[in-house]
């Protein structure tokens, strides 16, 4: 019979994440994820499969949450130019706020992994396309409402 398991999915791989984040992926263990994790070897195989197949559900967790922040900030605000602003300077202090000064997980796994690693290279190039929709849908939205120029306006040639 399978035993229950004793730990949130979820926040396990949230906690991968931060390990793969932090220390890239050629430069974290099955023992730094095991001691991060707070479960045991057997159980991080069990649950999410081989080193690679974890950082990848890592690297599909990490643009799931950064993308679900941007659409709720750009969607939710009146004024666009305010939106884009805030979610720049939030990028911006985050990352002089980090002490590990990791960086953008998803731009790290492209400079580490993407040349050489098909299934890193397909999440990072969709992570991309989604963001790009997501500010351009914005823009589009903030030039509806007048607030913003048109580019041949604002910046001539």
């Amino acid at each position: 019979m399978a035993r229950h398991k004793e730990f949130d999915r979820d926040e396990a791989l949230h906690k991968a994440m931060e390990v793969f984040w932090a220390r890239g992926y050629q430069a974290t263990s099955i023992r730094d994820l095991v001691e991060h994790m707070g479960i045991n070897r057997q159980s991080i195989y069990d649950t999410f499969g081989d080193k690679h197949a974890l950082y990848l559900q890592s690297l599909d967790r990490y643009c799931q949450v950064e993308s679900r922040k941007a659409i709720a900030l750009l969607e939710s605000s009146a004024s666009i130019k305010n939106a884009v602003r805030k979610l720049f300077k939030g990028v911006v202090d985050g990352s002089l706020g980090c002490k590990e000064q990791r960086g953008c997980f998803a731009g790290n796994a492209m400079s580490e992994l993407a040349g050489r690693c098909k299934a890193t290279a397909d999440r990072t190039n969709s992570n991309m396309a989604v963001m790009e929709g997501i500010f351009y849908r914005a823009l589009v939205r903030g030039k509806k409402a007048g607030e913003l120029k048109a580019l041949s306006q604002c910046c001539p040639k």
